[in-house]
């Protein structure tokens, strides 16, 4: 059993979650135990060999994976309902005359357009909820607005540049 227990860094675990789930899943796990750990009476519990008890990694491993897959799907239905926005406008404006396919792009339009996607995807996934435990700590609460962040900077740093382009 791994003695030494450590927070998990909030953006590696992040990077986990998106591309290694199974390492992020162990990666939260291992940062609840080091979060139980700095209780003191469960800290001398451990130390004397009665905590946690045997099966504890299983049941931790479920909630872990139960909070992964609601933050999953509210990173995917959110971007298919701002899609789905999306595209209903790229319809309109094209019904509209607005929008013409023949002719070319223009760059400051295409970053204000996908910096208020960026911007209105990342707005809906955090308006859907965050997950909430006691502590407040639990690695997949702690990345939910680590991801809100790595979305919705970036899309407004995209509508400013086509502000001043």
């Amino acid at each position: 059993m791994n003695t030494e227990f450590q927070r998990a860094k909030v953006p590696l675990a992040a990077l986990y979650f998106i591309f290694a789930r199974k390492r992020f899943l162990q990666l939260a796990v291992w940062h609840g135990m080091a979060i139980n750990l700095e209780a003191p009476d469960l800290r001398a519990h451990f130390e004397k060999g009665d905590y946690p008890k045997k099966g504890w990694e299983i049941a931790e491993l479920q909630d872990a994976a139960a909070d992964a897959k609601r933050i999953q799907k509210s990173l995917v239905s959110s971007f298919l309902l701002i899609a789905l926005g999306a595209a209903f406008a790229v319809a309109i404006g094209l019904l509209g005359g607005s929008l013409e396919i023949e002719r070319s792009l223009n760059a400051v339009n295409v970053l204000a357009f996908a910096g208020t996607f960026l911007v209105a995807w990342a707005t809906l996934m955090e308006l859907g909820g965050a997950l909430q435990t006691w502590s407040g700590e639990s690695l997949p609460e702690q990345i939910h607005p680590f991801l809100f962040k790595v979305i919705f900077v970036p899309g407004v740093a995209l509508l400013f540049i086509s502000l001043v382009l």
